[in-house]
């Protein structure tokens, strides 16, 4: 499990989660589960039914709480490319939901799954989804790198230390700090920098459509490289050399 957490406003996390789930290596397969208790995004861009999805997911696992059951309640978006199950549109259903998986998450670590690659929504430590963050393998936390994103990091850093997961920071866009002062500041590695790309965004905010080759897009080339850093590791523990440089040039 790959959990996506952002410190603070919203830097992107839906987007980046679509991303990076976009741009997963075929094997094996990643289903993105939008666990946001504030309401989902997904299926209102992409004009998804409301069924199947995360309340069918939760009704599901109230009777038994096997992660294979997330397969049959994804659909398909970005012409296939991605296997999503779509968070609830009001925010009273979608914590009730994200509560019932939840509670099914930390029963996970040990069972056969697919990989699931989990929008958390924002670091709030009263949110349902935080129990999901703690049972991820990796938890990929979202900021911009301001001066007001990274102080609320680093006041919460020590709780990140005690997550069962490894934590990386992935920077959104670029800002008055360079990247290894941020990580040499808060002792976090940085997974990846994505840049600020307008037509990436559009295609993933459902409002252009996903035509041939949108893939070498900056922002989908850096999704690529974070996905094949995660996959190559096998979600364990992942210290990256620089990818800023990379991502510098991507952009």
């Amino acid at each position: 499990m790959v959990a996506c957490l952002s410190v603070k406003g919203s830097p992107g996390a839906t987007t980046t989660a679509l991303a990076l789930s976009a741009m997963w290596p075929p094997q094996p397969p990643a289903v993105l589960i939008e666990a946001d208790p504030a309401g989902g995004d997904l299926a209102a861009r992409f004009r998804l039914p409301g069924w199947p999805g995360l309340v069918s997911l939760a009704a599901a696992l109230r009777k038994d709480a096997d992660p294979l059951a997330v397969v049959a309640h994804a659909q398909p978006v970005l012409g296939g490319r991605v296997a999503v199950v779509a968070g609830a549109w009001g925010a009273q259903q979608a914590n009730a939901a994200v509560s019932v998986l939840a509670a099914a998450g930390p029963q996970w670590a040990d069972a056969p799954s697919p990989l699931m690659i989990v929008d958390c929504g924002r670091w709030d430590a009263a949110s349902p989804a935080m129990d999901l963050v703690q049972a991820a393998d990796v938890v990929l936390l979202l900021a911009r790198p301001d001066v007001d994103e990274l102080a609320q990091l680093a006041a919460r850093r020590p709780t990140a230390s005690r997550w069962r997961g490894v934590p990386g920071l992935v920077l959104i866009g670029r800002g008055g700090y360079p990247p290894d002062q941020i990580r040499d500041a808060l002792q976090l590695p940085i997974m990846a920098v994505l840049p600020r790309d307008v037509r990436s965004a559009a295609v993933l905010r459902g409002a252009a459509c996903a035509n041939p080759g949108f893939q070498r897009r900056p922002l989908f080339r850096a999704a690529a490289r974070l996905a094949g850093l995660l996959h190559a590791h096998g979600t364990a523990p992942v210290h990256p050399q620089d990818p800023a440089s990379q991502d510098s040039r991507a952009s």
